[in-house]
């Protein structure tokens, strides 16, 4: 009986975490940024080799470590601004949204080498900063009791969200429409944070 009582309990408190609208609205965000992100994994190499103008093959190892370098450094100011307190987690979550939102729209019909280039390495910069942010969001507002739960439920939908979308576009090599479906989904990510977290009391 007593085991029983346990699990109902916890059933229940797995419930209204997942029914929080606050918790919900922030799922749908990792949802839409880190399945954007691994899809990003899949396409940013068709996408710059469209843009390329000269026979030589692109330097993906110094490309790859730009974008490493890129996330580094996002990740270290992202210390440096929550230390400040000049601005809200949940506000600047929203922007590094917002941010990736541009760097995907941007990228539906890249313009030149260069510009996709540097607009990749911004995308790479808001995964640095996404990760502490998220972080330490989720840390506020799920318990520790029910995280791990909680976290293996959300990854439903991001799993399924990027095989769909890759068996979808199959040959691999097809990004615009890939990345104008991310942008759209961090768009309306952006608006279900905002309102949902700016107007309570997450931190």
């Amino acid at each position: 009986m007593e085991a029983q009582q346990k699990q109902r309990t916890g059933g229940n408190k797995l419930w209204n975490t997942l029914s929080n609208t606050r918790v919900l609205s922030l799922g749908l965000a990792s949802t839409m940024f880190e399945g954007s992100m691994y899809l990003f994994v899949f396409y940013w190499t068709p996408a710059l080799r469209s843009t390329q103008t000269t026979a030589t093959g692109l330097p993906y190892g110094v490309i790859f470590a730009s974008f490493m370098a890129s996330a580094l450094a996002a990740s270290l100011a992202f210390n440096t601004i929550a230390s400040s307190h000049i601005v809200r987690y949940s506000t600047l979550l929203i922007a590094i949204l917002a941010t990736a939102n541009i760097c995907f729209f941007l990228s539906i019909s890249p313009k030149s080498e260069q510009s996709t280039f540097w607009i990749f390495c911004l995308f790479e910069a808001t995964v640095g900063m996404y990760w502490p942010c998220t972080g330490y969001l989720k840390g506020k507002l799920i318990d520790d009791g029910m995280r791990a739960q909680v976290y293996s439920i959300l990854r439903i939908p991001l799993n399924l969200f990027v095989v769909l979308v890759l068996l979808y576009t199959g040959d691999g090599e097809t990004f615009s429409p890939v990345f104008s479906l991310c942008s759209k989904l961090l768009f309306v990510s952006c608006g279900a944070l905002g309102m949902s977290l700016l107007n309570s009391d997450a931190p």
